[in-house]
């Protein structure tokens, strides 16, 4: 029978070459409330008096340059050191110090509010690999871009498609925005989303929180000894039944050479007719 461990989501393959347990993060830069923001002012007040750009300065003028050119409408907040997209949310991104990670391996977290819906943050880590410093914030920046930020902002949009909808438990019907399906490693078939979708819904007809908008991560790898590595955060938690949900679909993949993988980011928006 194939064994599984949890991990945070979105880890680049090959897995080998992360060492340390990223359940023991060792520099914290953000909690799950508002002093998230206060704890990495404080930083980079700190960081003001060296010389050379802050990590986090460069991620955030690259971020605002890569937004530009795929024609977000971005403000930059020079207080804050954050970009306001499309007039909607804000986004505050800054480098992680990992002690034992891969010198080719950057972590990076992206926190992503909104005064109303998720005044506290919807927290994202990935890591951007490159064996330059430039490589390897522009290859963290272009999955976040391609993965999370769309499904976020498209979340404001009043359109669903049917097929993807469904009803809690409650009766309240859910427009899930399901973000690009990332792919690693080698596939003999690439998997669909189908059967993992309909799982996932089936377990969250009975929790989902009854508010605006909440949001799923998922990432799930086999290796080629058949164990199977995932991770299945809501609102940023980690949550059981959806890393059981995601168990049972993994198992059922070939187990491949070396390794596959496959991550996703899903909004879900409810309907406007449940609001009152």
């Amino acid at each position: 029978m194939p064994t599984f461990t949890t991990v945070p989501a979105y880890l680049p393959a090959p897995l080998e070459l992360i060492t340390g347990k990223y359940a023991s993060i060792l520099v914290i830069l953000f909690t799950l409330s508002r002093q998230h923001i206060i704890k990495i002012d404080k930083l980079r007040k700190l960081m003001e008096h060296q010389e050379e750009t802050p990590v986090y300065a460069q991620l955030t003028q690259l971020l605002k340059e890569k937004l530009m050119e795929q024609h977000y409408h971005v403000e930059f907040n020079p207080e804050r050191i954050s970009l306001t997209v499309d007039q909607q949310v804000e986004v505050i991104v800054s480098d992680v110090v990992k002690e034992g990670l891969h010198p080719h391996m950057m972590k990076q977290v992206y926190l992503i509010t909104h005064p109303e819906y998720f005044p506290d943050g919807i927290v994202e880590y990935l890591v951007g690999v490159g064996t330059t410093l430039q490589e390897r914030m522009e290859s963290g920046i272009l999955n976040f871009l391609g993965t999370i930020l769309p499904p976020i902002l498209d979340g404001f949009n009043d359109t669903h498609d049917p097929e993807l909808d469904f009803h809690d438990d409650n009766g309240v019907l859910w427009h899930p925005k399901p973000g690009q399906l990332g792919l690693q490693g080698s596939w003999e078939e690439e998997p669909t989303t189908d059967d993992l979708r309909a799982t996932i819904n089936t377990a969250l007809q009975a929790v989902i929180p009854n508010q605006k908008f909440n949001w799923l991560k998922i990432y799930a790898a086999k290796d080629g000894r058949g164990k199977v590595t995932l991770d299945c955060n809501l609102n940023n938690e980690p949550w059981e039944a959806g890393i059981q949900a995601v168990l049972a679909v993994a198992e059922t993949w070939k187990t491949p050479p070396i390794f596959c993988g496959m991550k996703q980011f899903i909004m879900y928006r409810r309907c406007d007719a449940f609001d009152n």
